[in-house]
């Protein structure tokens, strides 16, 4: 599993490390923090896909999310 932090959810550089991670690690996951939310998926599904989902709130509830969010804003400015 690779974590990534960006201001910014940027599409292509996610489907950029998506592949990259592909490639040179095989099978693997990614994380992305954002300011704004979390992401996470299978690289194999951000490329066959184009993107990354959300972090499933059935994995880790609304309340935890919003709860590490708000964390990682104080370390971390807009």
């Amino acid at each position: 599993m690779e974590v990534k932090y960006r201001k910014v959810k940027e599409e292509n550089r996610i489907l950029e490390i998506a592949r990259n991670l592909r490639n040179n690690y095989g099978p693997t996951y990614l994380f992305v923090a954002t300011p704004d939310a979390f992401y996470f998926d299978s690289c194999m599904s951000i490329i066959e896909k184009g993107y990354i989902d959300k972090l499933f709130e059935s994995w880790i509830p609304r309340d935890v999310q919003e709860k590490y969010l708000k964390l990682l804003n104080e370390f971390i400015p807009k």
